[in-house]
C-alpha cells in the first residue's frame, strides 16, 4: 500500500530475486517532496548495484553497503556536510527453505502468524550521516533469521501509516492501532488486507 502525501515522496518500497531469494525493502528517507524524492533515487540506485548486479543477498550486509554508498555518494564523510539518510527495513526469503533473513536500521516490520503477531525489531542506527565522534563511516546492522510457518504474513512499513493524524480529536494513529489491525486482518486474504487497510 503505497499513498504519499505527495506526488513526490521520500518513502519507497524496492523488491527483487536473485535466484531462491526474494528479497524486500520499505525504505523511509529524510525529507518529503523533492529531497525525499532524490533520497529516494539515491536509495533505489544503490539498492539495485548492490543486489542486482554486486548479488548481495543478506539483508545486513545490504543495508551496510547502501549506508556507504550515501556517505560516499552525499559526501557525508568530511565534517559540516548534509545529515541525509534514510531508515529502513529489509528481509531476504529463500523459498525452497522457508528461511527469512532480515536486519534493519531503525525501521522494525511485523510478522503476523498463527501463532499471533510479532514485531521485528532492528538495529537503532540509520543509514547514511555521520553522528559525532563517530571514529570511522562504518557501521553494523544485525542480521536476525526465523522460520516461516505456512500462511504468514510480513508487514514491512515506513512510519507514514502510524504516523497518520486523523478522527475527530485529530490524533495519530500509532503503533498499538496498527497492531490491532494487522491482528483483525488475520483471516482475509492479501487482496482483502490491502483493501482494508
Amino acid at each position: 500500500f503505497h499513498k504519499p502525501k505527495d506526488i513526490l515522496s521520500g518513502d519507497f518500497y524496492w523488491f527483487t530475486q536473485i535466484g531462491d531469494y526474494s528479497i524486500i525493502a520499505a525504505v523511509d528517507c529524510t525529507g518529503h517532496g523533492i529531497p525525499g524524492a532524490l533520497m529516494s533515487m539515491l536509495g533505489n540506485r544503490l539498492l539495485n548495484e548492490i543486489v542486482n548486479v554486486n548479488k548481495e543477498v543478506s539483508p545486513d550486509k545490504i543495508i551496510e553497503k547502501l549506508h556507504l554508498g550515501v556517505v560516499s555518494d552525499l559526501n557525508q564523510s568530511e565534517d559540516n556536510t548534509s545529515q541525509d539518510g534514510m531508515d529502513l527495513f529489509v528481509a531476504s526469503f529463500n523459498k525452497k527453505t522457508n528461511l527469512l533473513q532480515y536486519a534493519g536500521a531503525k525501521n522494525k516490520a511485523y510478522l503476523v502468524s498463527g501463532k499471533g503477531i510479532k514485531t521485528l525489531k532492528t538495529t537503532q542506527l540509520s543509514v547514511g550521516g555521520k553522528r559525532k565522534n563517530e571514529a570511522n563511516i562504518n557501521r553494523s546492522f544485525e542480521l536476525f533469521k526465523l522460520s516461516l510457518e505456512a500462511n504468514s504474513y510480513l508487514y514491512l512499513l515506513s512510519d507514514g501509516f502510524i504516523d497518520q493524524f486523523g478522527g475527530p480529536n485529530r490524533k495519530k494513529y500509532g503503533s498499538k492501532r496498527f497492531r490491532e489491525l494487522l491482528e483483525s486482518l488475520r483471516h482475509l486474504d492479501g487482496i482483502e488486507k490491502k483493501k482494508e487497510i
